[in-house]
């Protein structure tokens, strides 16, 4: 299938979005034809050493960069196919001779260059919505004139509005679990004095020593946190799992990580230590959550979700 994935951006470090840019990374990885239209240079292992300064393919993981998070659990994750053509008129011209089969707009508030183009030439089930923003608003052009998927939905689905979700490449999953060392993860969202990772490769091996790592809703529920925890077969102690609404996070498991919340509440993390009465029970729920995540939160799986509900 050939897709254009169009965002109105710029070679700006701030400038990706972690929905779109996750779709786009899977759309690749089903062996999709899948053209950024701007280039999301900073997916690209060949642009990101210039930018973020230190990457080291060798070592698989990079250190500080100008990138939002640090790049971490997105960046230079793809190589990049160079018989895409991102020339505008050709782009254009495509469009106006459907030469993709589907039309992806990255975010309803980065209205691309060729918005109008794309609605003269495209019907409604040709055209894809993300919206991966933290606000509930919704664009009310796109939401009556495309497949919209938002990831914030506190709606009813229907046929052309969908709930949507983060994903995480799955060459960032850890396959077996390592060795529990510690009870709980030493980031703390909003605790910044324990934001001390610069570099991806410690960050993740810190939840992968640990039972449990602290998350919650942050200015949205939906956030990249939840899924590399679980992606370093962590457990999330999800603070405030039990208020998030229905059609959000749907990929996740959110009445099991609510039961073990208030099992960790009632019985304190250490009691789930290795060696303690609790490990066998908490070997059980990382299972679960394990295969569970695995089939259900990389970024192929998101990908398949999107063109399936097109």
């Amino acid at each position: 299938m050939k897709i254009l994935v169009t965002r109105h951006s710029d070679k700006n470090p701030q400038s990706q979005d972690y929905l779109c840019d996750q779709v786009f990374h899977g759309l690749n990885g089903l062996g999709h034809e899948t053209t950024d239209d701007f280039r999301f240079w900073y997916l690209y292992r060949s642009e990101f050493q210039p930018w973020g300064g230190k990457y080291n393919i060798n070592e698989g993981h990079y250190h500080g960069s100008l990138l939002y998070g640090g790049g971490f659990s997105y960046a230079a994750t793809l190589d990049e196919n160079l018989n895409i053509v991102r020339d505008p008129e050709i782009i254009q011209q495509r469009i106006k001779t459907h030469y993709y089969d589907k039309i992806i707009i990255g975010r309803p508030d980065y209205k691309p260059k060729y918005f109008n183009v794309i609605f003269e030439y495209y019907k409604r089930q040709d055209i894809i919505t993300l919206d991966g923003r933290d606000e509930q608003t919704i664009d009310d052009f796109l939401r009556d004139n495309t497949i919209y998927f938002k990831r914030e939905m506190f709606q009813e689905p229907d046929k052309f509005f969908n709930p949507v979700s983060f994903a995480i490449p799955v060459e960032k999953c850890r396959v077996e679990r390592a060795e529990k060392t510690q009870a709980m993860g030493t980031v703390v969202p909003g605790r910044v004095n324990t934001y001390r990772y610069k570099v991806e490769k410690e960050y993740y091996d810190d939840y992968a020593r640990s039972l449990f790592a602290v998350t919650h809703k942050k200015r949205g529920w939906d956030c990249m946190r939840h899924y590399e925890i679980l992606s370093n077969r962590c457990i999330p102690y999800f603070s405030d799992i039990e208020h998030a609404p229905k059609n959000t996070m749907t990929t996740l498991n959110k009445q099991l990580l609510l039961e073990i919340k208030r099992e960790v509440d009632k019985n304190k993390v250490e009691y789930y230590m290795p060696g303690n009465p609790g490990w066998a029970q908490y070997c059980v729920w990382e299972d679960i959550l394990h295969k569970e995540f695995i089939t259900n939160c990389i970024t192929t799986k998101l990908a398949g979700y999107i063109l399936k509900n097109v």
